[in-house]
């Protein structure tokens, strides 16, 4: 009975640990139907354009006040009809409770809520969200709070808006960590070869 206890204890041990631990990925994609500007010197009109960030749902802050939620991360474009880069600046995905909007930044542009690369605007999905979680896709205006053609720089070149307009789409996709279910794993084999060992030695 004793050692059934020890297992138990193990058991929740290791899945509070795994609770406590647990920082997932996250995946944060801005869309936009109608942007002009160039990508690496390559100009473009009206055309589609994803910008895609990863980063780790641990490192969310709220460094701008309450309610302005960031997450540095890195991120790359995505231009129809053009190709694609990564960025080599200091992304972030940021969203603004008290305005309803979000997207994503480039901090080398300014204080983030200032620097919004695309944001999709006016949305009241984003008066509760803060960045942890999955949400999406949220759709509203395509906004900027950047001055455009202010260059993003690119592994190979620079990303620039000029003009910006339509509609944008926000969405944002949680990958659990390995980490966190390797734990639980841990956890388990460890109660299970207690149990056995209990078992044959009564």
């Amino acid at each position: 009975m004793k050692r059934l206890l020890t297992a138990l204890v193990v058991l929740l041990f290791s899945l509070f640990a795994a609770a406590a631990a647990r920082a997932d990925g996250i995946v944060v994609t801005e869309t936009a139907t109608t942007v002009t500007g160039s990508l690496d010197g390559s100009s473009f009109t009206n055309a589609l354009v994803t910008l895609t960030l990863t980063g780790d749902t641990a490192n969310v802050n709220q460094s701008l006040g309450s309610g302005i939620f960031e997450l540095p991360g890195t991120a790359t474009v995505f231009v129809a009809g053009i190709g694609s880069d990564t960025f080599t600046g200091s992304i972030f995905a940021i969203v603004n409770q008290s305005s309803t909007d979000g997207g994503i930044s480039d901090l080398t542009q300014g204080p983030t809520e200032g620097a919004a690369l695309i944001v999709t605007g006016n949305n009241l999905a984003f008066s509760t969200y803060d960045l942890t979680s999955s949400i999406g896709p949220l759709s509203g205006y395509a906004g900027s709070s950047l001055n455009f053609n202010n260059p993003s720089s690119t592994l190979g070149g620079s990303f620039v808006i000029s003009n910006l307009s339509g509609d944008a789409t926000f969405t944002a996709t949680v990958v659990p960590e390995p980490s966190s279910l390797l734990l639980v794993i841990v956890g388990l084999a460890g109660s299970f070869g207690m149990w056995k060992r209990k078992k044959r030695t009564s």
